[in-house]
C-alpha cells in the first residue's frame, strides 16, 4: 500500500515537471493550477504541496517575472525517471500538451489603411472557452503592421496568457 502511494506521489511530481517542461502555455502558478484542475490531473491541495516540494528540492525555480522553470537537476530527474512513467499516462499528457501547440480555433489579424497614411492593426483571439480577446494598434507603416501581424500569428496564445496574467495580478498602490 505504501509503495503505491510513493509511486503515485512520484508520478504526480513528474507530471508537474513534464507539463512545465513541454507545454508552451503553462509557465507560472496561475496557468499550471488552471491546467491541472481543468484536465483533472490532480486536486488543488496536492498540486500546491507538490509544487512546494519541487521548489524545496531545487528541481523547480521561479524567475524574477514569476515564471516556473526546471533547473538542470529538475531536467535530469525528469529525463531519468521518465522510463518508469506509465505509458498510458505519458500518452495522455502528450495528447493534452500537443493541443497547446495547435493554433487557436479563431485567430485573426486584420490590417486596414487609415486616411493619414498609418495602418490600423486589429488582433483577435477566441479561445476554447469562447472568450473573445481583441487588441488594436496604430502602425506607422505597412511593414510595422505586418510585423505586428506576424508576431501575433506566431505567439498569440502566449501573449494572451501573459496579458491575462498581468491583468489578474494587478495590485493597487
Amino acid at each position: 500500500m505504501m509503495k503505491n502511494s510513493i509511486d503515485e506521489l512520484a508520478q504526480d511530481k513528474l507530471t508537474i515537471l513534464y507539463i512545465l517542461e513541454h507545454s508552451n502555455t503553462v509557465n507560472d502558478d496561475n496557468t499550471l493550477t488552471n491546467y491541472i484542475l481543468k484536465h483533472e490531473i490532480m486536486n488543488f491541495f496536492s498540486l500546491k504541496q507538490y509544487v512546494s516540494e519541487l521548489f524545496e528540492s531545487k528541481l523547480l525555480v521561479r524567475t524574477d517575472d514569476a515564471k516556473y522553470i526546471l533547473t538542470e537537476k529538475g531536467k535530469l530527474t525528469l529525463e531519468l525517471l521518465m522510463t518508469n512513467f506509465p505509458e498510458e499516462h505519458l500518452e495522455k499528457l502528450q495528447q493534452l500538451i500537443s493541443k497547446d501547440w495547435q493554433t487557436p480555433e479563431k485567430q485573426v489579424a486584420v490590417i486596414s489603411p487609415k486616411p493619414n497614411g498609418e495602418f490600423l492593426v486589429k488582433l483577435y483571439l477566441t479561445n476554447e472557452l469562447d472568450e473573445d480577446f481583441m487588441l488594436r494598434f496604430t502602425a506607422a507603416s505597412v511593414e510595422m503592421a505586418n510585423q505586428i501581424k506576424k508576431y501575433w500569428e506566431s505567439s498569440s496564445t502566449t501573449l494572451y496568457n501573459e496579458i491575462m496574467d498581468m491583468v489578474s495580478n494587478f495590485k493597487e498602490d
